[in-house]
């Protein structure tokens, strides 16, 4: 029989959690707070004591360790909400396929559908290069013509918001100013990718399955707001300009009388 050091077994952990639940419920303002649980016997009590003395630092040391008592009997990942349970079976039944790789998943659903991958330029976990990486190794028909794809600046309503490199059905997108949590950070910028690539809408994310048919669009896109030019001054030269040393003639420009 395995004995795990330091591990409360089953009764332990329902007797603490149960003794959670009147705190819990307190906490969420569902019935009058109780002086007393199990959880944190008397430390509610005392950090109201304490900040109504005004030692502030010794309250909010009080509170702390309420909550941390809260979290650890309830199991809830963080307070911020209660729809966020821990599951350390999860955890553990899915800890050996973190190191596994996909990418012939990925390369499988490429050739059946499009794909858009997105970093935040700040995030070192699962960032820009660590994905690059993955990705020049992947055996798909149009990988290199990927990689050869220029990436271009994306911008939201003037703005820089990233770079965007794609190639039929492949879209790589890294948003500046965001870590791994790009909408976080980024919330107006990562929702105009997402808009933009799922509408396939945009210069950037619009239809067609070649770099030429898109820069054709982006080309016609300039054309179409640039503003009109004037025509260009006719310089009329007499015929022995010609015979200057540096003298040169401009088709459409100049000409002789």
């Amino acid at each position: 029989m395995k004995e795990h050091v330091g591990e409360e077994d089953d009764s332990e952990k329902m007797r603490r959690r149960d003794g959670a639940i009147p705190l819990f419920i307190s906490a969420m303002g569902v019935v009058p707070p109780r002086p007393h649980t199990a959880s944190a016997p008397g430390l509610e009590d005392l950090a109201a004591t304490l900040a109504k003395q005004g030692n502030w630092s010794a309250a909010i040391d009080a509170r702390n360790r309420v909550l941390k008592q809260l979290r650890r009997d309830t199991g809830l990942a963080t307070l911020f909400s209660i729809s966020k349970k821990r599951r350390k079976a999860v955890k553990r039944a899915l800890h050996d396929d973190v190191m596994k790789s996909v990418k012939t998943m990925v390369e499988e659903v490429l050739r059946k559908t499009r794909v858009l991958l997105y970093q935040g330029a700040f995030d070192l976990n699962d960032g820009a290069a660590s994905v690059e990486a993955w990705v020049k190794e992947m055996e798909w028909e149009g990988i290199e013509r990927f990689l050869a794809a220029e990436r271009k600046v994306w911008r939201v309503e003037g703005e820089k918001a990233g770079y965007v490199q794609r190639w039929e059905n492949l879209t790589n997108v890294v948003v500046s100013g965001a870590g791994h949590l790009a909408p976080a950070d980024q919330r107006m910028n990562t929702q105009a990718k997402i808009e933009g690539w799922v509408l396939q809408s945009g210069a950037l994310f619009g239809k067609g399955n070649s770099n030429e048919e898109r820069e054709e669009e982006e080309k016609k896109e300039e054309k179409e707001e640039a503003p009109p030019r004037s025509p260009p001054e006719l310089f009329l030269l007499p015929e022995d300009a010609r015979t200057l040393p540096n003298f040169r003639e401009t088709p459409g420009i100049c000409r002789t009388l």
